[in-house]
């Protein structure tokens, strides 16, 4: 019978070890629905508001209308 332990192990044994620096700051994911391109316009409008100092990076997930 296996342990939950072990099944976790298998499973994430193929993960790359951590970065030894993590980068400090934020990123931004946002989701775009093909159909609805003004939400695409709206939330450009509002991540364009937050402060981007300690941004590193922006994620734009499309959603599969997109592709």
């Amino acid at each position: 019978m296996f342990k939950m332990g072990d099944v976790y192990k298998r499973l994430y044994s193929t993960w790359q070890p951590p970065v030894a620096e993590p980068t400090s700051g934020y990123s931004m994911i946002m989701f775009t629905p093909g159909d609805l391109p003004f939400f695409l316009k709206i939330s450009l409008g509002v991540c364009a508001t937050q402060n981007p100092e300690h941004l590193v990076e922006t994620i734009v997930v499309p959603d599969s209308k997109l592709m």
